[in-house]
């Protein structure tokens, strides 16, 4: 039994305000995608909406237009990655909060599953920060930096630089570290992007250091022109892009730590309505018994459902407890008392 932590948007928002939330990636793909407004122009001002008629096979329309179509929505991908590398450079540029780095100590120190929809890398970089481990250069295999963030993933990811020559090889094992599923990927993971590519390899680029300018990265860079990013496009039915063999293994193992909580800490996450993948598997994967679980969110006057959407989940297994939302910092607040023993 052990506490577990999921994280949303609302997560990396407070680190740092830079990082966007759904409405601020809807914004950018709008701007940087024109050829989205043909969707847009008919469909509803939501981009789960639109991603979600890209991603679907609609038989009036020809073969030729549904694989535009098809086509657009890795371009969304892509677009969605290089929008957090961008706004991710502000954070990284300044001192880490200090309760993120209390935060992912302690995460280490109790080894927590910590199940994200974050596609960004903040929290592998202070993982590896944390780790006092001061050198990035290695002789074969994974540097000992690179080895704290392969073992962050709960499955085995290989390292882009293992497609190229010279590296072979572990380093060694370091102490013990959180578990961070992220369930619908990250924009240091890559694919084909094939279609039904259910059983291939996922390539990830270690991320490393606190620092725009990471080490790793660099190393990495030019291993994997091939490849795309694994993320997958925040869509109201997510299902058809978690069809990999690694990503059904990484949402079983975080549907056992869910099972086996002692609690369940939801930090900067509001289950929307549309997040139906979310829902399933929160109903799915109840504890056996009735668990504490902590809604850590910015209160919010134009979302008066938040906490009736959660208890609707399952009013005999979750016990919603809605204190925090009443703090304007609730996730420091949360990790003040969180070392206090709450």
């Amino acid at each position: 039994m052990s506490d577990v932590f999921i994280l949303g948007a609302g997560f990396s928002k407070a680190i740092s305000d830079a990082m966007p939330v759904l409405n601020d990636l809807s914004v950018e793909v709008k701007k940087r995608l024109p050829e989205l407004e043909k969707v847009a122009a008919f469909l509803p001002d939501d981009i789960e909406v639109w991603l979600t008629f890209l991603s679907q096979r609609h038989p009036w329309l020809s073969e030729a237009a549904n694989s535009r179509n098809h086509a657009l929505l890795f371009e969304v991908s892509e677009i969605v990655q290089t929008v957090l590398v961008e706004r991710m450079r502000e954070p990284l540029g300044k001192t880490r909060p200090d309760w993120l780095s209390d935060l992912v100590t302690l995460w280490n120190k109790n080894a927590s599953p910590v199940l994200t929809l974050n596609y960004d890398t903040l929290v592998e970089r202070c993982a590896c920060e944390i780790s006092r481990i001061k050198t990035v250069m290695w002789s074969v295999g994974y540097s000992e930096k690179e080895s704290v963030s392969a073992r962050l993933y709960p499955i085995p990811l290989t390292p882009t630089w293992q497609r190229s020559v010279g590296r072979r090889g572990h380093s060694g094992d370091p102490a013990s570290l959180l578990s961070l599923f992220k369930l619908h990927g990250s924009t240091n993971w890559f694919y084909s992007g094939a279609p039904n590519a259910n059983d291939e390899t996922i390539y990830f680029l270690p991320a490393t250091a606190w620092t725009v300018d990471d080490p790793s990265e660099r190393a990495g860079a030019g291993t994997y022109p091939d490849k795309v990013p694994f993320i997958v496009p925040p869509l109201i039915e997510k299902l058809p892009f978690l069809g990999n063999a690694l990503i059904r293994s990484l949402w079983a193992q975080a549907g056992s730590a869910l099972r086996n909580a002692s609690r369940i800490f939801c930090l900067g996450y509001s289950l929307p309505e549309t997040d139906i993948t979310m829902r399933f598997f929160l109903q799915s994967n109840t504890p056996q018994k009735a668990v504490p679980f902590f809604l850590v969110n910015k209160p919010n006057a134009t979302d008066p459902h938040l906490v009736a959407r959660f208890r609707s989940l399952s009013k005999d297994r979750y016990e919603i407890n809605d204190h925090f939302l009443f703090d304007d910092n609730p996730i420091p607040a949360l990790v003040k008392e969180l070392l206090h023993g709450i």
